[in-house]
Formats: structure tokens, C-alpha cells, sequence
């Protein structure tokens, strides 16, 4: 968590597992810069998309969202 606030990307790659959802949530999101880019090409469970939305990163891509039934 502590160098979130450094970085000007942040890559996901997470799989899906008990530990791994929603890892990606409001608190991350906040702690990362303003022109910072998130990336995910894991699992769309570990990322909490409300709170990503609610914080508003400039750019964002996402392989997959939420459920993948």
C-alpha cells in the first residue's frame, strides 16, 4: 500500500481467490496519485468497480468485470 502513492501505473494480474477479491477497493484507489493508470488483466472480482468509479482515475482498462459465471 505504501507505494501506491508512487507509482504512475498499477498493473493487476490477480487470479480469482477468497483472498484476492476486491483487493483493488476505495482505500487503494484514494492512495493512488491523480494521473495514476490502473490496469487489470485479472480476475474483474478483485477489483471493487464501485469505488473506482467513485474515484475517478483518468484512464482505466479492465479485462474483465465482475462476475465471470
Amino acid at each position: 500500500m505504501e507505494l501506491l502513492p508512487q507509482a504512475d501505473f498499477v498493473v493487476s494480474i490477480l487470479p480469482s481467490t477468497p483472498e484476492t477479491i476486491r483487493i483493488f477497493g476505495g482505500d487503494q484507489f484514494k492512495a493512488m496519485k491523480k494521473s495514476a493508470i490502473f490496469i487489470n488483466t485479472g480476475r474483474g472480482d478483485a477489483v471493487d468497480h464501485d469505488a473506482l468509479v467513485e474515484v475517478s482515475i483518468p484512464l482505466m482498462s479492465t479485462d474483465t468485470l465482475g462476475s465471470e459465471e
